[in-house]
């Protein structure tokens, strides 16, 4: 998968999605590892809950939360 900002790569990377069995709240989780310069490698999961629908927009979410430093980014109508 890769995403694009303003005409530029902004992360680029393998999206697993597993199938989960008697989760209370859903039956996906999505999984990536990233790197970055400032960090070790580590692995990132996105419970499929609203708003976080598909791959992409786990992927999206977690960027929202990286940059602005909040936890909850979730949109009122969730």
């Amino acid at each position: 998968m890769r995403e694009v900002f303003l005409r530029r790569t902004v992360w680029e990377g393998e999206v697993e999605i597993f199938d989960l069995v008697a989760h209370p709240k859903t039956k996906r989780v999505y999984a990536w590892n990233r790197t970055d310069k400032d960090r070790d490698e580590e692995f990132v999961m996105a419970l499929e809950i609203c708003p976080v629908i598909s791959p992409q927009t786990a992927v999206r979410i977690q960027m929202v939360k990286d940059a602005t430093g909040q936890l909850n980014v979730l949109p009122a109508n969730c």
